[in-house]
């Protein structure tokens, strides 16, 4: 019989541990997708790290991370100094190492990396030059050369593109007349060769090693690209009144791509974010919006399966959207209203799956008072009870 209860006690006290550590774990995270705890809020920005892997900058609140393809969100850290990130980049070789562009609130760019994840920032040792009122140049993008991972690219509002030697901090910029000096850079996309395409406000600027060359054959002015990621020669653009283009020589000539637009002649189209499926070239998304008068109003969001020959809408937004995520067949847009996915719905989740251990690595007052309270109410049960079966035997004695 006293084995018996040992063990009875012993399995109580293992349980109530099971059962705390899962609490404080669901204490430090945002459980479920967008529409549920992502929503009515500012999604700066989205980023796939690998299958499953998913990092979001939230207005103001901080950097977010999911490993389940969006079933969980871990709050990671309250971002770099507390500073809005305009851009986030995950080295493609070390998931774990973030860089991230920023702003402060008198207008002062930055450049911060982090090798945990997120958890911890530190100031990138970078030193750009400054404009004619002595401001450090905005990052509005940035990204990681995959064939030389330890070069960074820097897209700037207004002074150009830099290149960065990420052990040194050296850097420099690429071109040298006024026009490539005083580029403003929207977005940047990495070929599988290694070639960096940047979209400019005069065009789209080709970064091949240390030479640079212009496209200046597309019809209207780019405002977003993607590349396929098995053929370095096919372009997805989408543009300020045009709509979608593709090339399949590299730029050299272009074939327009708006049927299921629904888009009338005389109506400026704006394809504001383009993105190809990795794992399925021929899936595309894009976002459009529709130009009246001086206003951009957002028109909704468009996927194909057969490299935009024909696009079918699967949803409506009022906003302007500029980031789009295809991970796992699903489509993840960042809005002023939240994280939203379409496509194929996710697999059934379960409670281990949707809770992470390294969510403790850092542990919140909440979490660390739940575990404490477990600790307690567990040796209680083991404790406790050994201490009063021994008070009794005394007693007895």
């Amino acid at each position: 019989m006293k084995s018996k209860s040992l063990l009875v006690r012993v399995g109580l006290f293992f349980s109530i541990l099971v059962l705390g550590t899962a609490v404080a774990m669901a204490a430090g995270e945002t459980t479920g997708l967008a529409l549920a705890d992502l929503s009515n809020t500012t999604v700066d920005t989205i980023n796939d790290a690998d299958a499953g892997t998913l990092f979001a900058t939230l207005d103001k609140t901080g950097i977010y991370r999911s490993d389940d393809a969006g079933y969980s969100w871990q709050r990671v850290s309250p971002g770099p100094s507390g500073e809005i990130v305009k851009t986030l980049a995950i080295h493609p070789l070390d998931r774990m190492t973030l860089y991230a562009g920023t702003v402060d609130e008198n207008d002062r760019g930055s450049l911060w990396f982090s090798k945990d994840g997120g958890k911890i920032w530190a100031p990138f040792p970078l030193e750009l030059p400054t404009n004619a009122r002595n401001d450090a140049p905005i990052i509005n993008v940035v990204t990681i050369d995959a064939t030389a991972s330890n070069v960074l690219y820097l897209g700037t509002e207004g002074q150009g593109i830099y290149r960065v030697h990420i052990p040194t901090g050296q850097a420099e910029q690429i071109g040298s007349d006024p026009l490539t000096e005083g580029l403003y850079v929207r977005d940047f996309d990495v070929s599988p060769n290694g070639q960096i395409y940047a979209i400019t406000t005069e065009g789209i600027t080709v970064i091949e090693g240390a030479s640079t060359r212009k496209i200046e054959t597309i019809p209207d002015t780019p405002v977003s690209i993607a590349i396929d990621p098995v053929n370095p020669q096919r372009i997805y653009v989408g543009t300020v009144a045009y709509g979608a283009f593709v090339s399949d020589d590299g730029g050299q000539s272009w074939q327009e791509l708006n049927a299921g637009f629904g888009w009338q002649p005389g109506v400026m189209l704006r394809v504001s974010a383009v993105t190809v499926d990795e794992d399925k070239p021929q899936h595309l998304a894009v976002a459009t919006a529709y130009s009246v008068g001086s206003q951009l109003i957002g028109d909704g969001i468009y996927e194909t399966f057969n490299a935009g020959q024909h696009w079918i809408k699967i949803a409506e937004h009022e906003d302007v959207v500029d980031q789009i995520v295809i991970q796992g067949g699903g489509i993840y847009v960042a809005t002023t209203q939240g994280l939203v996915r379409y496509g194929n719905p996710l697999p059934a989740t379960s409670l281990t799956s949707s809770l992470h251990f390294d969510s403790l690595a850092n542990p919140t007052a909440v979490q660390l008072l739940i575990l404490a309270i477990t600790v307690a109410i567990a040796g209680w049960v083991l404790l406790g009870k050994v201490s009063g079966k021994s008070y009794q035997n005394q007693s007895a004695i």
